[in-house]
């Protein structure tokens, strides 16, 4: 089974970009269980785009609840990541049905 680490990597850079804005460590650790969540389905060749969209969702609702300016800086992080992330995934979903 083929193992995405690239993929992982690029979502985990995202969780250090949050962790580095400074925020109280449980405010910090509620974004990383969601960052550690989208990690693992994103490493796996069966990730589910949908499921991790959903995710990615779930970050922007839970930055929606912090005060500026942490708010608008970690939907932006979160946003870019959730682009990126969505590219890859579609690349990798093209990839898999042309050796179909």
């Amino acid at each position: 089974m083929p193992h995405y680490q690239k993929d992982a990597d690029l979502v985990a850079r995202l969780g250090e970009r949050i962790g580095a804005l400074g925020m109280p460590l449980l405010v910090t650790r509620k974004f990383n269980g969601i960052v550690n969540a989208i990690t693992m389905q994103v490493e796996d060749e069966y990730a589910s785009p949908q499921v991790v969209d959903t995710l990615f969702v779930a970050l922007l609702q839970l930055a929606g609840h912090l005060r500026e300016p942490e708010s608008g800086m970690v939907a932006g992080a979160v946003q870019e990541y959730r682009e990126q992330t969505a590219k890859r995934l579609l690349k990798r979903g093209d990839r898999t049905s042309a050796s179909t």
